[in-house]
């Protein structure tokens, strides 16, 4: 704990804060921690990070159209879940029409998202 509050507090002092926002804390505690025999992760159930980047899935990820046909990030096989950020999705206007969109109309749209129920649902 002591060296990720290091990298943390290291962060605020030269005035990145802003990354704090977008959980960079997260990424900070699995680039010190990964692959030490005496931590267990169980990261993989759970869709919410970019596994190239280890960055947080953000509502621009999920509800972006794809590109070619590709999703930009890799879903593992072992997902059983995705993580989409409500509160964020609540707060932002320009994310409001998701929202209001019907079931059928979002599995039929080209959006990220849709192609990863679509995909779920085989």
């Amino acid at each position: 704990m002591v060296e990720w509050e290091k990298v943390i507090k290291e962060r605020l002092n030269n005035q990145l804060g802003g990354l704090q926002f977008r959980g960079d804390a997260k990424s900070d505690w699995m680039n010190m921690f990964n692959g030490r025999p005496d931590v267990i992760m169980s990261r993989d159930e759970e869709l919410s990070r970019n596994l190239k980047t280890q960055k947080k899935l953000q509502l621009e990820d999920i509800f972006a159209t794809w590109m070619n046909g590709e999703i930009q990030f890799n879903i593992p096989c072992c997902a059983v879940y995705m993580v989409v950020p409500y509160r964020d999705l609540l707060e932002r206007r320009q994310f409001g029409w998701i929202i209001k969109t019907n079931e059928e109309e979002l599995l039929e749209s080209q959006l990220v998202i849709s192609k990863i129920l679509r995909k779920s649902l085989k």
